[in-house]
């Protein structure tokens, strides 16, 4: 399979993932009862759409040089390291009652997702 359509395969096991989530999410809060059979079998599916979707961004990048696969690196290793540090201060800010609210995950997953693509863009940049 060509790298392109590794890329959009990837795509498609995102959204599926996402969507597995936000049935998850607001199914037993809008579709169904919270103890019904469903909300389980819900959070099973978003767990093997997740797998699934791990398993298509590692064939994905296998098709990468190595060039790209060191950038690969970087970037999840800068990012790796960024969202332990913040994610663990983030979570003491909020066991000492700190910050205003819980400490939500759904901010942290963000913070992940800015910090990885800041971290290829520069490091694209570097190597151009």
């Amino acid at each position: 399979m060509m790298k392109k359509q590794k890329i959009i395969e990837l795509a498609i096991w995102t959204g599926i993932w996402l969507l597995s989530i936000l049935i998850a999410t607001y199914g037993p809060l809008l579709l169904w009862d919270a103890t019904f059979i469903l909300t389980p079998i819900s959070i099973g599916l978003t767990l093997a759409t997740g797998l699934m979707m791990i398993l298509v961004n590692k064939n994905l990048f296998d098709t990468m040089d190595e060039l790209q696969k060191k950038m690969q690196l970087q970037a999840t290793a800068i990012t790796l390291i960024l969202v332990m540090v913040v994610g663990l201060t983030y979570s003491l800010l909020d066991l000492h009652n700190l910050i205003q609210g819980d400490a939500e995950i759904s901010l942290l997953v963000m913070f992940m997702g800015v910090t990885y693509l800041t971290s290829i863009a520069i490091i694209s940049l570097r190597y151009r």
